[in-house]
């Protein structure tokens, strides 16, 4: 590599930097370079995408349902042995979401399943 030499008596010289000063660069380090690029490049494009964007936030919401839900609703009303609703009602505010056939409600249905979804990957 070559720079220049400014002192202030002689006008600028280039200068011959031996190669060995220049630490070469690790297959790691250029592989993370690319990596970072490529997801830069990625989330540039994903981020024009209305859809791609709705659907984002909607996984997002579903893992702060999977992780947060179970403080807000009980996962005994999942089993058919302690379902306290009827079939079939309709949201309410003892049901946000209803229930289904056998009386359970739908909300935490929903909250579960995500959790096993999130554990299972």
């Amino acid at each position: 590599m070559q720079t220049l030499d400014p002192t202030p008596s002689e006008p600028p010289v280039l200068v011959e930097e031996p190669a060995d000063l220049v630490p070469p660069k690790s297959p790691r380090r250029i592989g993370w370079a690319r990596r970072r690029r490529a997801l830069s490049a990625f989330w540039k494009t994903y981020r024009r995408s209305r859809m791609g964007m709705v659907g984002l936030v909607m996984m997002i919401l579903f893992i702060l349902l999977a992780v947060f839900g179970p403080l807000f609703v009980p996962a005994r009303n999942v089993s058919v042995a302690f379902a306290t609703g009827k079939p079939f009602q309709p949201p309410s505010l003892q049901w946000p979401l209803g229930t289904d056939n056998f009386g359970r409600s739908v909300l935490s249905l929903i909250v579960v399943g995500s959790r096993i979804s999130l554990i299972v990957g």
